[in-house]
């Protein structure tokens, strides 16, 4: 008896610790969750200093990885915490528009977590907290990506510790106390601040870094030095055909060119010596109470800076801001066309390539027998004399090409004067290509004048001029860019007209019972005055003109009965305007207005006739011919073919004639 009761004890408590495993157990199939903050990013890491404007994305996932989903409590409510270290949300006016995010696939709903939560910014604690929104729970097997732009407002430093980034943090709900895992409740992510800088010459010439700043322990980001007056930071080198990367680039945070320490002169040529000018800024003091400058430049154009033979200043000390005046001389034996520099500050014993604890380097292209090609896109006013002279208009907006042996180099517009300009270039032979209504272009010339149209119509929108380029075309005796005809002619395109750019002047010229009228549409009209219309012969002769009044407006119609002109011939004509700029409208023909009936019932008909467009016809209808016309409707073109349906006026008696007129 006594052995039977110890098992039946057995078997209770047995079974009492068996319901508390399967309670427990049915409790976590049934409460299955897990906060996570995971996968912190800064980028780019490092960031670029204060005194470079740093910027930088921050970014993490956020959500409930556990099976089940977080139901909404209100007093319960689940939050987010996005604490910036050392910087501040990147916004104009409002915080809360650094944040963002991108939908997660983690349970392939593709959740959006930034959007399950109210945000504010609490800015004397620089935190960013998310609240759960009202009736919203939070899904489980899920999480997606939130960010946030930060700006930089103190530096840290890799030599210290890093505090440039943030820590994001979930605060639970407390109903998930016990069940809820806390190793994966935060994601962290910090780093430093640097700033280096790179050449930007062709890649041959290899890589030369700098990183600018000297003291990398605390504080600010201004011990540092430089060429000119400004220094901006890199990602990486800025290699280029043109030694313009850098320039080009501007990046740093700055949006400055800071190739600015070492003016070459224009206009170098073999043999002779020049002065170089070069600056350099000191912002703070230098530790070792002194630095030096070096450059190279690569007189055998093999695309490499050679660190004995091609050394053009080695070792030039530096105490503080300042400058010096560097004396260059041209080998005899240079030839025409291009040479790269390079410069480079922070140490003694510098070599053209290599890493370098600060300082800065400069790359420059440089150009021995340099030229320069400049003209005018004019408008060869009245007289006709295909020369640029006085009182003769500019043509704006054009599009200059220049291109040498068929093979494209540049390309600029014409400015408020007609003018353009290529610099940088070259001796050689080179050809200017307009592009332009060629109908307007006038004739070269016969005779030398240095002023004269240059330009023949090779295309049907392009005139092109052909011209040899010398060194030294286009400067004065200091090298520096001239217009003046004794430093080299200008290559100009010459038209007749005020608007070769266009595709010229829409003009129709068509037979009615009147005659044969000539229009077209006059846009912006300056001010007031007169727009002639000018019949010309097969050599451009005057045969006939009219005018008509007009007031300054953005529209006007021009129409003109044109006497001696015949159905189906084509005529050229010339327009002036009220300013006196023409145009010309060669081989216009004459056709035919044309209308049919398409459509008639006992009510109406439907007229189908030709159109001009922009403009309203009048449709008039009368019983019989003879009797009075009266109008019936209006209508505004569609195009070159219109269609209207007409009413007739008198439905009882549903027959008579339709007159088309045009207004």
């Amino acid at each position: 008896m006594r052995n039977k009761h110890i098992k039946i004890v057995r078997i209770i408590g047995l079974l009492i610790f068996s319901m508390v495993l399967l309670n427990n157990f049915a409790q976590a199939q049934t409460d299955n969750w897990d906060y996570v903050a995971d996968s912190p990013l800064v980028d780019p890491a490092p960031l670029l200093p204060v005194e470079f404007n740093g910027t930088g994305e921050l970014s993490f996932y956020i959500g409930n990885v556990g099976l089940n989903i977080l139901p909404f409590v209100t007093d319960d409510r689940s939050s987010v915490t996005i604490s910036l270290g050392f910087g501040e949300p990147l916004t104009g006016t409002d915080p809360i528009l650094a944040l963002g995010s991108i939908s997660g696939v983690a349970n392939g709903l593709g959740d959006n977590w930034f959007d399950f939560f109210n945000w504010e910014y609490l800015p004397l604690s620089n935190v960013f907290r998310g609240i759960q929104k009202d009736n919203t729970d939070l899904p489980g097997g899920s999480k997606s990506q939130v960010k946030v732009q930060y700006k930089v407002t103190e530096n840290s430093f890799l030599l210290g510790t890093p505090q440039n980034g943030f820590l994001a943090q979930w605060q639970p709900s407390t109903y998930t106390s016990g069940i809820n895992g806390e190793l994966n409740d935060f994601a962290q992510r910090y780093t430093y601040v640097e700033a280096k800088d790179f050449g930007d010459a062709p890649a041959s010439y290899g890589v030369a870094e700098h990183t600018i700043d000297l003291s990398k322990t605390a504080g600010f980001y201004k011990q540092y030095f430089y060429f000119g007056s400004v220094v901006d930071p890199e990602d990486g080198e800025q290699d280029s055909v043109d030694a313009l990367g850098d320039d080009a680039n501007k990046t740093g945070g700055l949006n400055v060119d800071d190739e600015d320490g070492v003016t070459f002169p224009a206009g170098m040529a073999a043999g002779l010596s020049y002065i170089v000018p070069v600056t350099y800024t000191v912002e703070d003091t230098i530790d070792t109470g002194a630095t030096a400058w070096s450059a190279w430049i690569d007189w055998n154009r093999d695309g490499v800076f050679d660190p004995g033979t091609e050394v053009i200043a080695a070792n030039q000390i530096v105490f503080a801001s300042g400058s010096a005046n560097l004396s260059v001389l041209v080998p005899a034996d240079a030839v025409e066309g291009i040479y790269f520099a390079r410069f480079r500050i922070g140490a003694f014993g510098l070599t053209p390539t290599g890493v370098l604890a600060q300082g800065e380097v400069e790359d420059y292209k440089i150009i021995i027998g340099e030229a320069r090609l400049y003209g005018y896109a004019f408008w060869d006013k009245g007289d006709v004399s295909l020369i640029r002279d006085a009182g003769d208009g500019a043509n704006s907006n054009m599009v200059v090409q220049l291109y040498s042996n068929s093979v494209y180099i540049a390309d600029t517009l014409t400015d408020t004067n007609g003018y353009y300009n290529f610099s940088e270039l070259i001796a050689g032979d080179y050809e200017v290509r307009f592009t332009c209504n060629t109908n307007y272009l006038v004739a070269i010339p016969i005779g030398s004048d240095p002023e004269r149209n240059r330009a023949i119509a090779t295309a049907e929108t392009t005139a092109t001029a052909t011209y040899t380029l010398t060194s030294g075309h286009g400067l004065d005796a200091a090298g520096e860019p001239s217009d003046d005809i004794a430093y080299g002619e200008p290559v100009n395109a010459g038209f007749m007209g005020g608007s070769p750019s266009s595709s010229g002047i829409d003009l129709r010229a068509y037979q009615t019972v009147e005659g044969v009228v000539v229009e077209f549409v006059a846009y912006d009209v300056e001010e007031d005055g007169e727009i002639r219309l000018q019949l010309l012969d097969a050599d451009g002769v005057v045969v006939w003109s009219g005018y008509v009044d007009v007031t300054a407006g953005p529209r006007f119609f021009a129409r003109f009965l044109v006497p001696g002109l015949e159905l189906g011939q084509a005529y050229d004509f010339r327009v002036r305007d009220e300013v006196g700029k023409s145009w010309e409208a060669r081989g216009v023909t004459v056709e035919s207005f044309e209308a049919e009936m398409t459509r008639a019932s006992l009510t109406g008909v439907t007229l189908s006739f030709d159109s001009l467009p922009d403009r309203e016809y009048e449709i008039q209808w009368a019983e019989q011919l003879g009797s009075l016309w009266q109008t019936v409707t209006n209508v505004p073109s569609q195009g070159e073919q219109t269609s209207v349906g007409v009413i007739y006026p008198e439905p009882e008696a549903p027959s008579g004639f339709f007159k088309i007129i045009l207004k």
